[in-house]
């Protein structure tokens, strides 16, 4: 079987408490407003864990790495909105990528 592969791009983090609400809101807007604008952007998946209710996570669905790779180290916008969340966070943000061979959503 033969698969299209994309790639992925996954944060989490753990917000302060009672910053989790503003902060979902505000990846939530930021992401929803580049989806079907950004160059190779597929979609995101915004998560948060139901055992530990200030951890959260964002889950970032691209074309090919090279769209992901030149989004994450150079848009000014993308840049921005991370300073103001890392504000709301407590320690570091956790990345990792990944490859994705298959998805569908309906």
């Amino acid at each position: 079987m033969n698969f299209i592969m994309y790639y992925a791009k996954k944060i989490s983090g753990h917000f302060r408490f009672g910053r989790k609400d503003e902060g979902l809101r505000i990846i939530s807007q930021f992401w929803k407003g580049n989806v079907g604008k950004v160059k190779g952007l597929k979609g995101f998946l915004l998560m948060s864990d139901p055992h530990t209710s200030e951890i959260a996570t964002n889950i970032t669905v691209w074309e090919n790495k090279q769209y992901m790779d030149k989004y994450y180290s150079g848009d000014v916008s993308y840049s921005a909105i991370l300073h103001k969340i890392q504000l709301m966070i407590d320690g570091e943000l956790k990345r990792h990528e990944y490859s994705v061979l298959d998805y569908k959503f309906s």
